[in-house]
């Protein structure tokens, strides 16, 4: 069921939030999604390293108690290979560099959908009230069956 919507564009992220999260276009971005008790969290970055990242796990560590991080798995999607090796390999880093954060912060060993091929993007949405992380892929401009999580 889908109440309100707040939309996260890149270079944003919402961490307990209570209505429901959307994000587009994740490719060569890299994003984060979950669900707590009190709501979804959401991030959108092309490489949380250097934008976004630090802020929203900030936010995880002051909202989130460790013992509710200890038993969430969070999911990490985007990140689409280039054509560019480097790029493919910068993006594989800044993936990492993620899953190692949100582990040295209490969570569960992140779950990864990344996109599987230089054409592909994916579609975010976080239903808080069904507790659930959907994510939309699109190979060549066509959608493949949705990867749906339960929190």
């Amino acid at each position: 069921m889908i109440g309100k919507m707040k939309t996260i564009r890149m270079y944003e992220f919402a961490v307990n939030e209570p209505d429901d999260i959307e994000s587009s276009g994740f490719g060569p971005c890299i994003g984060v999604a979950f669900v707590t008790s009190g709501g979804g969290a959401l991030m959108h970055s092309n490489d949380p390293r250097m934008v976004t990242g630090d802020d929203f796990l900030a936010g995880i560590e002051s909202l989130i108690s460790v013992a509710e991080r200890a038993q969430i798995s969070p999911v990490v999607f985007g990140g689409a290979p280039d054509e560019d090796q480097a790029t493919t390999d910068e993006t594989e880093a800044a993936r990492r560099w993620l899953c190692n954060k949100l582990v040295a912060l209490g969570f569960k060993n992140p779950t990864l959908h990344s996109c599987p091929t230089v054409d592909s993007s994916q579609d975010v949405l976080v239903s808080s009230s069904d507790r659930r992380v959907s994510i939309f892929t699109r190979v060549g401009g066509f959608r493949v069956a949705p990867v749906v999580i339960a929190f």
